[in-house]
């Protein structure tokens, strides 16, 4: 395939430049930089495997932690509003709900 483009005189020269100091023609440095450009591209721009196990694994940490955080009973939730103290963190995104109220009855 050929491809013409119209660069800036100063473009021309500095690709010139690194062309002859690699020893290569001005079209090998052109067709080199592009397989570069779009190998990387490729590989950045969709997950590899590797990165796909490794987010995994971060998000599953971050479950865990989320797990292990002591949960606040009622008391301390009825308590903050009653008083209208400072309500907290862990309270702020707390869902009210049957079992949080009532514990878990088996």
């Amino acid at each position: 395939m050929t491809i013409q483009i119209e660069v800036e005189p100063e473009l021309e020269r500095r690709v010139s430049l690194e062309a002859e100091s690699r020893g290569l023609s001005v079209a090998a440095y052109v067709r080199e930089v592009l397989a570069e450009k779009t190998e990387s591209t490729t590989r950045d721009g969709v997950l590899q495997d590797n990165e796909i196990a490794r987010a995994h694994a971060e998000l599953m940490q971050r479950i865990e932690e989320k797990r292990k955080r002591p949960r606040p009973s009622i008391e301390e939730f009825l308590d903050a509003m009653a008083y209208h103290g400072p309500i907290p963190e862990e309270m702020k995104t707390q869902k009210i709900s049957r079992e949080f109220i009532y514990g878990e009855h088996p």
